[in-house]
């Protein structure tokens, strides 16, 4: 089953990165699906590190059940100024199919684990929702290569775990989600479907 394509795209809107390269003619999906994000930025002196993990399993209309994780390990490059600190990062998000019991994920959305081998390495994540219920939502976006509408629900979360090795907890720089509903989305994005590149510029205040 190849689900790499939708689920990258989906990954860089959440992710509000642009991705690289793009097919001549755009692909039209709808997909059930539920999803975790965690994002770690560990921020240095004039470099930093983004650890970026994501899962997602359902069903598309064109291809039916199944589970891919995403990994990447971004480089930045950090500006400090004396009332916020831009932090840029550019690198390659990995796609990973793995068997839909690697990712559990709570009904309520109270929480979701994550594990999988990749890379050399043993991945494993936590998240733990940050509130009694998760709210609806309705979503819309468009960009340059790609329109999309969603229906679900949002569980704002807090995540840690182990990655590429190291240890990773939840810090004011980081975010991550717990998210399950229906999208639908018309994009052209990736030639190969295989990964992608991100390009993210944060501005945070100090």
């Amino acid at each position: 089953m190849q689900k790499t394509r939708p689920l990258i795209a989906l990954l860089a809107l959440v992710l509000s990165s642009a991705p690289a390269g793009a097919a001549p003619e755009p692909m039209v999906f709808a997909d059930a699906r539920q999803y975790a994000v965690a994002d770690w930025l560990l921020i240095g002196e004039r470099h930093a590190l983004n650890y970026l993990v994501a899962a997602a399993r359902g069903a598309t209309a064109e291809d039916g059940p199944g589970a891919e994780a995403f990994l990447a390990r971004l480089p930045c490059d950090v500006e400090r100024h004396p009332r916020y600190i831009v932090v840029r990062c550019v690198g390659r998000v990995r796609a990973h199919p793995i068997d839909p019991a690697q990712f559990q994920v709570d009904p309520l959305l109270r929480s979701a684990s994550l594990s999988f081998e990749a890379r050399g390495f043993t991945h494993e994540v936590r998240w733990r929702g940050q509130r009694d219920a998760a709210p609806p939502a309705v979503r819309a976006g468009a960009g340059a290569a790609y329109a999309e509408g969603a229906v679900g629900a949002v569980m704002p979360a807090a995540a840690r775990g182990r990655v590429f090795g190291r240890n990773l907890r939840y810090t004011r720089y980081d975010w991550a989600i717990i998210d399950q509903g229906a999208i639908a989305v018309a994009e052209v994005f990736l030639e190969d479907g295989s990964d992608g590149t991100i390009t993210r510029t944060l501005r945070i205040p100090r």
